[in-house]
């Protein structure tokens, strides 16, 4: 019933789901507080594309860091990630290539509560593009990491040096969570 009635909700105010042509920013869920982006398409290259952190921090927030951009590399270079692509492959191959996505995170601190700094400014710019995630704790390291896998499509028959696409060569992104909690109950013994 409540899947139903979530379906029901998302139907009636006609929410896009996944990338629309030429808009980056239509794939990301929630929505960032502040975000453009501009300009053609950017190829990332399985085997060039490189994430790496940038700061000196404790070795468990580096191993959380680690943890983090093993999945995303995952999630952004498996033939099932957000396959849609509106360009016809020739279209990407043109295109220029990102080849790495920098890290800087202030603050080691692993410590959660509801005061922790979770924010993030993700921005790609330049040429050659260059991408950079900044945050304070790790914790905003690790919401920047899951928007910039939402940015990446990947479709079938891209290969090589562009295995997967974003829909912008210049990109600028700055969120925070909203509100200072979160949760969700699903009951599922009752029917």
């Amino acid at each position: 019933v409540v899947f139903a009635v979530l379906c029901s909700a998302v139907q009636a105010f006609d929410v896009p789901f996944g990338p629309q042509p030429g808009d980056a920013l239509s794939g990301l869920w929630p929505a960032p507080a502040n975000a453009s982006a501009s300009g053609a398409f950017l190829c990332l290259s399985e085997a060039a594309f490189k994430v790496s952190v940038k700061s000196t921090l404790s070795p468990p927030a580096v191993e959380r860091l680690r943890r983090a951009i093993h999945r995303t590399e995952a999630k952004i270079f498996t033939p099932a990630a957000r396959p849609h692509l509106h360009q016809s492959v020739a279209a990407y191959a043109a295109s220029p290539t990102l080849t790495a996505l920098a890290i800087y995170v202030t603050s080691d601190d692993l410590t959660l509560s509801r005061r922790t700094d979770e924010s993030y400014a993700l921005s790609i710019e330049g040429a050659p593009p260059a991408a950079t995630l900044r945050a304070h704790t790790v914790y905003g390291a690790l919401h920047g990491l899951e928007t910039f896998s939402q940015l990446v499509s990947r479709g079938s028959g891209l290969r090589g040096k562009c295995s997967a696409v974003i829909n912008a060569s210049r990109l600028a992104i700055s969120d925070a969570p909203r509100f200072r909690w979160r949760g969700l109950m699903v009951d599922s013994a009752r029917h």
